[in-house]
């Protein structure tokens, strides 16, 4: 094997290792996300102004709705 080859092979090698790694964030940021929005939309069962638009996923919002008030306890929601 000649040097081309190797760097091709490196090159090669960590674009794929880069893409992996990018794949693991993406998926981070979305669950962080869907924490962070069903979280909101948990706080607006406790006070109904404090979501005045929801443009997400409505299986979100259909779950959320379906808790009841109590069932979230308010420690709970400070903490996250």
């Amino acid at each position: 094997m000649n040097i081309r080859n190797i760097l091709a092979l490196l090159l090669i090698t960590g674009t794929v290792v880069s893409c992996q790694k990018k794949t693991d964030t993406e998926k981070q940021i979305n669950t962080l996300a869907e924490t962070y929005v069903k979280t909101v939309l948990e706080i607006g069962l406790y006070d109904p102004l404090y979501v005045d638009a929801y443009y997400g996923p409505e299986k979100w919002k259909s779950e959320v709705e379906s808790l009841k008030k109590d069932s979230i306890p308010n420690t709970e929601l400070l903490k996250r």
